[in-house]
């Protein structure tokens, strides 16, 4: 019993110390710019960023019916920006929106 009680005990300890997700307000996307997407996602996260020119616009439909958390936005940008041919590079403290081809495969 004595176990049970100081495995749950630290158990509590050990949740209590992690830092608490945190929500975001994120709403459903019907034909959105993918531009305007990704400067809704770099405010969450409060990402400078920069659009290479060679990156083209999409139209992106998301659909959310939970809620997101803050970790899910960042692997939520890179699925969108693959999925439209880019990829983002953090250079010195700002994320560069670059066409997938032009990243070298030693990067």
């Amino acid at each position: 019993m004595k176990r049970i009680l100081a495995a749950t005990l630290l158990a509590l300890t050990l949740t209590a110390a992690l830092p608490a997700q945190q929500t975001v307000s994120f709403r459903n996307f019907r034909d959105a710019s993918m531009f305007d997407l990704i400067d809704r996602i770099a405010q969450q996260l409060d990402m400078n960023y920069m659009i290479d020119p060679a990156v083209t616009d999409g139209t992106i439909t998301i659909n959310t019916y939970g809620n997101l958390q803050q970790s899910d936005l960042m692997p939520l940008l890179e699925t969108i920006l693959r999925m439209n041919g880019a990829a983002a590079v953090e250079v010195e403290g700002i994320w560069r929106i670059v066409p997938l081809a032009g990243i070298s495969s030693e990067a």
